[in-house]
């Protein structure tokens, strides 16, 4: 509409030059002693009917000419008025029906997701769900961008998306989730804490571009922080490895593939609480789905093949298991739990991180029992692996800076321990999921209700809180 309104208005001005154009030229012709300034002025006086006379006597042909220059100059300001006002007419009101008509889509929509933000990422993020069918409304305070989804039919609301009222407006409460398509951490954190408390059941993605900051993100109320820049260098990536008549398969450290629709895979008995009863080859292979264990290789470098059911698998050991394809891969294993206040520490910043570990493992569990892509458990892996090294930088700076006894002994497990997490993350594709997800779960047990209890209580003895 704004285009055609231009239009319009850029004929009306070229009409209205035309007939100056023409009185200015025809007075100069009529009589050779007008100046052009004369014969301008004439010709203005005259297309507006100020009437202040004429600057020069005229004679009966100037005078009909003045007559035509009178008629075609006001029919000429007549149509651009009118063509004019009828644009503006129609666009004001095309406007407010057209709003009507998303206020009361709006008012209809339910278990929809909002986007906020409607930039490239929120335009390409909406293009897809359109295709998709997934129902979405759009918040931005841009103008520009908004019109740009109402051209495209989207649901929008103007207002920013920070505000209470803008997300209500958008039907929060009765949204299904909402992406923040937000270019700052500030506005993320705001809108996933404003979205958390209106309502507390919707799923909210964040968009991040640095993970040292996502767990802020989650402790503000995000389920999902998604990395843009990451995504798109993996989708280049693939359409490398197509270009060069590859698979994703074919890739060096992909898996192999099975024979006769069967595997072998592993499962490891990493250390963790040596109070806990160490399972049996039977228990593995029913809790695992497997059809039968091959072999067991011993701590100690010793190997039993086709071990008996009854034999206990200790620490350290590691079973190899036969498995028909497909069938392993959905049994999930432990499931991580709920955080509770028994897990709590008493020393807030150690606590935040504690969740954040869980969080994590619980999304790698997650993601394992839904089958995503190898690719997303991997990033998932590779934030857990990032966040764990941090975790214990900080415990031990805590023991430095308090002159903790066990201090070396301490950061020993957290290298034992990280080891442990570096190999599981290497062999992933040979491990279980089961497997993955029984290791991350003890090992977070057993770090929070172990060893970490035992400096926490040294630490609140000296005051720190």
């Amino acid at each position: 509409m704004q285009t055609e309104f231009r239009r319009a208005l850029l004929r009306s001005l070229v009409a209205i030059a035309g007939v100056l154009a023409f009185g200015t030229g025809g007075y100069l012709l009529l009589d050779d002693g007008w100046t052009v300034l004369d014969a301008f002025y004439m010709t203005l006086i005259t297309v507006t009917t100020i009437g202040y006379g004429e600057i020069r006597p005229l004679e009966t042909g100037g005078r009909i000419f003045t007559s035509v220059l009178i008629v075609l100059g006001i029919g000429t300001a007549a149509a651009a008025l009118t063509q004019i006002g009828s644009l503006l007419v129609e666009s004001r009101l095309g406007a407010l029906l057209g709003r009507r008509r998303i206020d009361d889509r709006l008012k209809k929509t339910s278990g929809h997701y909002l986007i906020c933000g409607f930039g490239d990422l929120g335009a390409a993020i909406g293009a897809e769900l359109d295709r998709a069918g997934v129902a979405f409304v759009v918040i931005d305070a841009n103008d520009e961008l908004l019109q740009r989804a109402d051209a495209l039919g989207f649901i929008t609301v103007c207002g920013d998306p920070t505000q209470d009222a803008t997300l209500i407006n958008a039907g929060i409460r009765r949204a299904a989730g909402v992406v923040i398509c937000a270019a700052d951490l500030a506005t993320s954190l705001v809108v996933s804490m404003a979205g958390r408390e209106l309502n507390p059941a919707v799923h909210i993605i964040a968009m991040g571009a640095d993970s040292s900051l996502e767990e802020r993100l989650v402790r503000a109320g995000a389920d999902a922080v998604a990395y843009p820049v990451q995504m798109g260098g993996q989708r280049v990536a693939r359409l490398i490895i197509e270009q060069l008549g590859l698979t994703p398969e074919d890739a060096p450290g992909a898996e192999e593939p099975g024979v006769f629709g069967y595997r072998v895979k592993l499962y490891r008995r990493y250390s963790g609480d040596q109070a806990t009863a160490l399972p049996s080859v039977g228990e593995i292979v029913s809790r695992t789905g497997a059809v039968q264990a091959v072999s067991l290789r011993r701590a100690d470098g010793s190997e039993i093949e086709q071990p008996a059911t009854n034999l206990e698998v200790g620490q350290g050991d590691a079973l190899a298991l036969l498995v028909r394809e497909g069938q392993a891969a959905s049994r999930p294993g432990t499931v991580p739990p709920e955080w509770t206040e028994e897990m709590s520490l008493g020393l807030p910043s150690i606590d935040e991180e504690h969740r954040m570990l869980l969080t994590l493992i619980s999304r790698i569990s997650e993601a394992t029992q839904r089958k995503s892509p190898r690719t997303e458990i991997a990033n998932i892996f590779d934030r857990l692996i990032e966040y764990t090294e941090r975790h214990f930088q900080h415990e031990e700076a805590l023991f430095r800076e308090h002159a903790y006894p066990d201090a070396e002994a301490h950061a020993a497990q957290h290298r034992d321990l990280a080891a442990q997490v570096m190999e599981l993350n290497r062999d992933r594709r040979a491990v279980l999921p089961a497997n993955v997800a029984d290791f991350l779960v003890d090992w977070l047990r057993v770090h929070i209700m172990g060893s970490d209890h035992r400096y926490v209580t040294w630490l609140q003895e000296r005051g720190v809180r």
